[in-house]
């Protein structure tokens, strides 16, 4: 079986899954894809867990197994295929960088956001406001990090495009409805804007029904 066989991404429009949909159309794979309703809970119903065992998206199938966790699948993809995703080599300077890129956001920013897209339903409507101004405070200071990483940078890590892209450019698209969105920081903008000029994001957007992330207003 080759490295590319068998590729089927469980997904949902503008879940995490997005970054790895992404990655695939970068690395120039066939994917099958499957449309997962998490709207209505699709996800637990026993007849759904019998694909999918976990019940989790996204999931990669591969090989005749299933993965899962975003950051592992990019990390999966960017090894199965280097040369597409630009993927630095193993035990280099380049590479322990670019692995500390992606498991800070993975680690940081995605529990962050986590806090405050499930607040209500985490602690209720009496305590909602107060734990997303603690988790909009947390992420404003990445953002102001992240600001300043990008100021002299075309890409997150390195010199060229790789999954790490994947992950940073989504995050910062899914907080576009936040009072302190990540496209009021300059260089932040402007990286969203050359993201958004990628033939495969586009495409992802487009299967995915996403169209405001292209058309949402990124002019200095």
């Amino acid at each position: 079986m080759g490295k590319s066989d068998g590729y089927e991404l469980h997904y949902c429009p503008g879940a995490i899954s997005f970054c790895v949909h992404w990655a695939l159309r970068e690395a120039g794979v066939e994917v099958r894809l499957r449309l997962v309703d998490l709207s209505v809970g699709e996800q637990k119903t026993q007849a759904y867990r019998q694909e999918n065992p976990v019940g989790q998206v996204p999931m990669l199938s591969w090989a005749g197994q299933c993965y899962y966790e975003s950051t592992a699948l990019l990390l999966l993809l960017s090894d199965l295929h280097p040369a597409e995703l630009n993927t630095p080599v193993v035990a280099s300077l380049e590479r322990a960088r670019w692995i500390e890129h992606m498991v800070r956001l993975g680690n940081g920013m995605l529990p962050t956001l986590g806090t405050w897209l499930y607040a209500e339903k985490n602690v209720g409507v009496e305590g909602r406001d107060a734990i997303r101004r603690y988790a909009a405070d947390k992420l404003s200071t990445h953002w102001q990090e992240i600001d300043q990483h990008l100021a002299q940078r075309e890409f997150f890590a390195g010199t060229a495009f790789t999954a790490v892209d994947c992950l940073a450019a989504m995050l910062m698209f899914w907080v576009r409805d936040m009072d302190a969105p990540a496209h009021r920081w300059p260089h932040v903008r402007r990286y969203m804007q050359r993201m958004r000029t990628r033939a495969p994001f586009r495409q992802v957007c487009e299967i995915e029904g996403l169209q405001a992330l292209l058309e949402m207003p990124l002019a200095d």
